[in-house]
């Protein structure tokens, strides 16, 4: 393996085939640094990865680009018959240092939503003015589109040159300007063909008659190679209009064109085609009560329903508020970090997006961190809150007690008829004990929710374990509870879990491998179909990660059993380096289609997929 760039970071993808797990791909960014931390999280539907890498630094839209520093990226990884195709490099409108992009990441259908803990804009709700900052650490999410698309290309804002490069003559150019009476000036600079004929500008949005689009040069021919396209608004327009500008080249052996924007608005633009083959950065999401290091970032989604929580939030009021206004009663921050989570439901008719309720645990507590990990299944949120004191074990325990971060874990649930939420739950560990971090990740699918405690202790040595809970008529009982039997200590194991249908992931980052501490780990359980209730694999299957020192393999984790090719489980290892100690990253990838046998399918890098 090249290890030149250590601790860039990887996801793994791994698939299961006639029960056996194996690796399918190692994922990597296409352009990836030291202490990129690729594959602190992960994300998988069907087809689609999705992965985060928190440090990258670049500040535009050239991954090569690392002027910043802890910007965040996120990449999107599509396959087709089994063969993983490169990264494809996503970020945030207007990204800055130290915003974690890439913190937290969902995928459902063709939507991708990647959290940025600690960005600093002060906007709420959603589509504010995401150039408001004031250093806060507020936190935001971003909804990508089109992600599911093996074509789409990223469409992102250019406010400086960057070239564009195509294996055909003419490169579709997408525009949009938002604004009133904006004007925005087009540069293309032509490198490598006998020269460069703008075209016709086509448009493609409402409105068309209130653009004034004047073509200046539009051929550039030696020795100027350049040519230039002004856009304006007409007089008091607003709006966003949309249209595609045509760059042909006489040398197609040779198409490579740079392209800068100038002027005031907001432009988009992507190499290859109409707006229906970009991927977009289509909604930009703050809280309701946006406040400062309240860490609003921690993101779920499934379908139409999106959860994003906030472990720092600091309101004291309890329980559920069904609304997606602020109240007075959030505004007081006399609770720090007592933390929220915010619902947003997108309208299947407009497509926008609306947070319709604010949830807050029934009994909240200053540090609970309530909102440190949130999933979604259906029409169900469940939210772990690892800095929980209570001292009760089990299913809707007294709330009395001290045990200090014991942690805990919530269920809500929204009444379909009245389009309400609730909290239908209140769930602890069977052995609650301070420090155990109950709560630290969780995971739903339909009527089965995971529970990760990494701090917990066996038999008095600190390893972490999981526990399963089964809702049956509306009621939460706990169903089985899941340990490292090799575990010798300190293992983190349930640091990370994911769930779909009789299979489920625990990751466990702190395992030695051999002399090398934190190399990592991660294990797969499953329920053979028609088996009685609570009747798991006691052991599990281990998953294979690179090994190496610091590595952190299974620090995230992904499962999906809807693709033609299987089980298919997806594992980060955001420390994997390659000698000197800093984080590139990586991404495995393993398939299954029986149960207990897994392949390694691949290993997936910003820049590159190995396959096995």
């Amino acid at each position: 393996a090249d290890n030149d760039s250590p601790g860039s970071g990887a996801a793994y993808v791994l698939r299961r085939v006639a029960g056996t797990w194996s690796f399918e791909a190692i994922l990597k960014a296409s352009i990836f640094d030291q202490q990129d931390g690729f594959g602190d999280s992960v994300a998988i539907d069907g087809d689609t990865v999705l992965v985060g890498a928190t440090g990258e630094g670049g500040i535009g839209a050239d991954p090569a680009d690392n002027s910043g520093g802890y910007v965040g990226a996120a990449y999107r990884f599509q396959r087709n018959a089994g063969v993983w195709g490169a990264g494809t490099y996503l970020k945030a409108a207007h990204p800055d240092s130290h915003d974690h992009f890439g913190n937290s990441v969902a995928l459902s259908g063709s939507t991708g939503i990647v959290g940025a803990l600690l960005e600093d804009g002060t906007a709420t709700g959603v589509n504010g003015d995401e150039t408001l900052n004031d250093d806060g650490d507020e936190g935001a999410a971003y909804i990508f589109e089109n992600l599911a698309n093996p074509q789409a290309a990223m469409a992102v804002e250019q406010p400086e040159f960057t070239r564009l490069t195509s294996n055909v003559s003419t490169v579709n150019f997408g525009l949009t300007v938002t604004g009133g009476d904006a004007q925005r000036d087009v540069i293309i600079r032509n490198f490598g063909s006998a020269n460069l004929d703008t075209g016709s500008f086509v448009f493609a949005g409402p409105a068309a008659a209130d653009y004034s689009v004047i073509l200046s040069s539009a051929t550039a021919i030696p020795p100027n190679l350049k040519g230039t396209v002004r856009i304006r608004f007409a007089p008091g327009t607003m709006g966003t209009k949309s249209a595609t500008l045509h760059f042909t080249s006489n040398d197609p052996g040779q198409p490579s064109f740079i392209v800068r924007l100038t002027g005031t608005g907001v432009c988009l633009d992507t190499p290859g085609g109409p707006a229906a083959s970009r991927i977009a950065q289509s909604t930009y999401v703050k809280a309701s009560n946006t406040g400062s290091s309240d860490s609003f970032g921690v993101v779920a989604m499934s379908g139409n329903l999106m959860a994003i929580g906030a472990p720092k939030e600091s309101s004291a009021s309890p329980g559920v508020t069904n609304s997606g206004s602020a109240t007075p009663a959030q505004e007081d921050n006399s609770l720090g970090a007592s933390g929220a989570v915010y619902v947003f439901e997108r309208n299947s008719v407009s497509d926008a997006w609306s947070q319709t309720a604010f949830l807050k645990a029934s009994n909240p507590g200053a540090d609970d961190r309530f909102g440190s990990a949130v999933a979604v299944s259906n029409n169900t949120v469940v939210v772990g809150a690892d800095g929980d004191d209570g001292s009760g074990s089990g299913v809707n325990p007294p709330d009395t007690g001290f045990t200090s971060n014991s942690g805990a874990a919530y269920v809500f649930v929204k009444d379909s008829g009245a389009g309400t939420w609730s909290q239908q739950a209140y769930l602890k560990s069977s052995f609650p004990e301070a420090d155990g971090r109950f709560g630290r990740s969780v995971a739903i699918s339909d009527d089965r929710i995971v529970v990760g405690a990494p701090a917990e202790q066996v038999l008095s040595i600190t390893q972490g374990v999981a526990y399963l809970f089964l809702r049956e008529a509306g009621g939460w009982s706990a169903e089985a509870y899941l340990k490292d039997q090799d575990a010798t200590g300190y293992e983190s194991f349930g640091d990370a879990v994911a769930i779909d249908g009789d299979t489920i992931v625990v990751g466990e980052p702190g395992r030695a491998e051999g002399t090398n501490p934190q190399a990592g780990g991660a294990l797969v359980f499953v329920r053979n179909p028609g088996a009685p209730l609570g009747e798991w694999s006691a052991a599990g299957v281990r998953l294979p990660g690179s090994g190496q020192f610091h590595a952190y393999f299974g620090s995230a984790v992904a499962i999906d059993s809807g693709s033609l090719d299987g089980t298919t489980v997806v594992v980060g290892e955001p420390g994997a380096d390659g000698g000197d100690g800093s984080a590139v990253g990586r991404v495995f990838c393993y398939t299954s289609d029986t149960p207990g046998v897994w392949n390694p399918q691949a290993v997936l890098s910003p820049g590159n997929v190995t396959f096995f």
